[in-house]
């Protein structure tokens, strides 16, 4: 694991000045901001918004998508205990007709 990935951010809450001196920033912030631009935390804002609706809209389809396997399961296990019913009464049937 590389040094920047064990940065853990902290939340900070500051009034943010008018200019800023990229030599005050981390070598990292500036390459990030070198790199993505001076929106670079709007986008990954935005980003991760989309990828937390995407989610959430993810567990629930695979919830709906369980709840409609369960329903399928006990109509298809009830079709069967119907089936066997049937071929049972048909055996029992067949047997005293002979």
């Amino acid at each position: 694991m590389n040094e920047t990935a064990k940065i853990k951010p902290k939340a900070v809450h500051i009034e943010l000045p008018e200019t800023i001196a990229t030599a005050e920033l981390s070598q990292h912030s500036q390459d990030i901001l070198s790199h993505f631009g001076l929106e670079a935390p709007s986008h990954l804002n935005i980003y991760s918004c989309h990828l937390e609706d995407a989610l959430i809209e993810a567990v629930q389809k695979m919830k709906m998508w369980r709840e409609l396997y369960e329903e399928q399961s006990i109509e298809l296990s009830a079709a069967r205990d119907l089936n066997a019913l049937r071929q049972q009464l048909i055996k029992e049937e067949a047997e005293a007709t002979s």
